[in-house]
């Protein structure tokens, strides 16, 4: 396999987790309102920072072990799809990013797994 290939398909998919961890950031940001005391501020930015977080901890969780990242990402990406309310442009945006994020895990995982078994003699899958 190519080893251009194999570090894009490493990389990619982390990457673009971490560029929606940083999409998600930006909105938490509209929580924040003139007025508010520090500790209520503080738990309002908090408490929108949450799906960011999410992505986040699904970006570590997945370094090492694409498959979490897949079905995370997958399962993520068809719920924000099928019940996010909105135009369909944002809907797109996040569920289509997070989709595209859940295929290059799983693609990742695959060639991995494809790798590890590639110098196997046949029928010693163990």
């Amino acid at each position: 396999m190519d080893a251009g290939l194999r570090r894009r398909l490493t990389w990619l998919p982390r990457v673009l987790m971490l560029i929606i961890a940083a999409f998600l950031s930006v909105f938490a940001l509209d929580a924040l309102q003139p007025g508010q005391g520090a500790v209520r501020r503080a738990l309002t930015l908090a408490l929108h920072l949450i799906p960011a977080g999410m992505v986040v901890l699904t970006a570590v969780a997945s370094w090492r072990r694409e498959w979490i990242g897949a079905i995370v990402s997958l399962g993520a990406g068809a719920w924000s799809l099928a019940l996010w309310s909105g135009h369909w442009s944002a809907k797109a945006g996040l569920g289509g990013a997070l989709l595209l994020a859940g295929l290059l895990y799983g693609a990742a995982w695959i060639l991995r797994l494809w790798e590890s078994r590639k110098g196997r003699p046949a029928g010693q899958d163990a």
